[in-house]
């Protein structure tokens, strides 16, 4: 299975989540879009059963506060028969750090639900690596930052690999 980054469009434009959805993230309205999103990714989904993509949906800090999402969600999941790892939920390091308590919650929940979690933006630092496990991520993206000089950088090369171990185990 090839894994994929929901994205959302307007027109045809790609909308990065840094310009609409940094607004909307600490803002209801920011649970709202990250709902459809997903609502739009589970139909998705259910259209292609027979041979089901893996979605990465990036999601705002602000729906770790909706407290009727694992339900809506579990509805969902349930209405559309869509196999529940076929979803990874994806949150920038910056907001799981800030909001650690609830994105725990939120992570474990999504874990019992049988769906996958991933950290953006991953530093690659003893911090981040410490946050990754402790909130048992699924997946690490890790940022531009960490491997831009990948290719010719030897020490960056064996982080990464000490990094990536780490996260495995």
């Amino acid at each position: 299975l090839f894994p994929y980054t929901t994205l959302f469009r307007s027109e045809g434009r790609e909308l990065l989540p840094e310009t609409v959805f940094a607004i909307a993230q600490h803002h209801r309205v920011g649970i709202v879009l990250d709902r459809w999103v997903i609502a739009q990714a589970l139909r998705l989904l259910r259209e292609r059963q027979a041979k089901p993509p893996i979605l990465f949906i990036n999601i705002s800090a602000a729906i770790l506060q909706d407290s009727a999402m694992m339900e809506w969600l579990s509805a969902g999941l349930e209405k559309t028969r869509v196999t529940p790892g076929n979803l990874v939920f994806e949150l920038p390091e910056s907001a799981a750090r800030q909001h650690a308590a609830r994105a725990a919650a939120f992570i474990d929940r999504l874990h019992q639900l049988g769906c996958g979690f991933s950290m953006e933006r991953f530093a690659g630092s003893e911090s981040s690596l410490a946050l990754a496990l402790k909130l048992k991520v699924n997946y690490a993206k890790f940022d531009r930052s960490f491997v831009e000089n990948l290719t010719t950088d030897r020490a960056l090369q064996e982080r990464l690999a000490s990094v990536a171990s780490s996260l495995k185990n």
